[in-house]
Parts: C-alpha cells; structure tokens; sequence
C-alpha cells in the first residue's frame, strides 16, 4: 500500500453462495427475489452517478473487462501480457470489489478516495490486451479516455467528498457552495 489512498492488499473478499438459499425457495419466492435483485441492479447504479463524476464510468470499464473472460483466464493475460505481479492483480480485484461494495470509488466511511495500486500503464495494457477490447475495442477505448484520468486523479479537491470547492460531490451543481448551502439552509428555518 502506497498511500492512504490506496486499499490494503489484505482487505477480505466475500463470495456469496446463494444456490443452496435460492433453491430452498418456492417459484413464487424466486420470481421476487430476482425482480427485487434486478431494481437494486439499477438503483446501484444510481449511487453511483451521484457518487462522482467518474464512478459510474469506472464501474461500467471494469465490470465489462472483469465480465469478458474467466478470472484466470484474465489473470494470465495481466501477468502474462500486462506485466503485473500476483499481488497487484490481486490489488486490482480488492479495487473493483470495493467500488462495487460502496457504490462508488469513495469509501463510504470517511468519504475518501481510493485508487489502484497498479499503475495507469499496466492497466492500460491489461484492458488493450483482454477479450473485452478484442470484442469492443472502441467501447473500451472510450471507457478508458472518460475513467482512467478521473480513477487515478488525486488532486486535492479530489481525494474527499465534499462541498466544492474542497471536495467532490454530485448531490449538488457545480455552482453550489457551502456559502449558498448555508443560505439555503438558514433560509428554509
């Protein structure tokens, strides 16, 4: 770990098995969950676009990179082509697990910024390399030009969530400061 911006290599992964759950319920339970796990789909998604500018972008690049292939199969191309060691592949699925967990690429205690221990260029290459580019080069060229800038920047009006212009947030215009959220507030008393 770099930086206090980045995620320790340790930080634990939990897969869900649900067969044995899903399979315990009748048709009726099973047609619910699926709707009710569709609409959290979509509702994730909007978290995300009022997370930051660029996470909706990050998630959508690496959910198609991640979704191409198998995992080892991935794997052996970020290691094989990319130039990654075990441990920042490894980084890189605590990256994308942690963004899927808080909607976003700010954790969602102490609204900070988090960003891949692996550098922009061995990413670039993995992306270049993998089967989502070789299905859709353009749609991950274009992925790649909106998130990669954003997901690796830490300037710091960048690194928190926050009233603009010390920090990032999309619940708000750009325009809007904490001077006018203020106002607002006493105002509406």
């Amino acid at each position: 770990m770099g930086s206090q911006h980045e995620l320790p290599l340790d930080t634990p992964i939990l897969y869900l098995k649900v067969e044995e759950a899903f399979a315990g319920l009748t048709a009726k339970e099973r047609h619910y969950a699926h709707h009710l796990s569709r609409a959290s789909w979509w509702g994730g998604f909007i978290v995300l676009c009022q997370t930051s500018p660029e996470s909706p972008v990050i998630f959508n690049l690496l959910t198609r990179l991640l979704r191409s292939q198998p995992l080892d199969t991935l794997k052996e191309v970020a290691i094989g082509k990319a130039g990654f060691t075990e441990d920042e592949f490894k980084s890189l699925m605590v990256y994308y697990s942690c963004l899927a967990f808080n909607l976003g690429n700010y954790l969602g205690f102490g609204d900070r910024k988090f960003v891949p221990s692996v550098s922009r260029e061995k990413l670039e290459s993995l992306i270049r390399a993998s089967k989502a580019s070789l299905e859709a080069p353009e749609v991950m060229e274009d992925y790649m030009s909106h998130a990669l800038g954003p997901m690796y920047d830490l300037q710091e009006n960048k690194k928190f969530l926050g009233m603009p212009p010390g920090g990032v947030t999309m619940y708000f215009t750009p325009n809007c400061t904490q001077v006018s959220s203020d106002y607002a507030y006493f105002y509406r008393k």
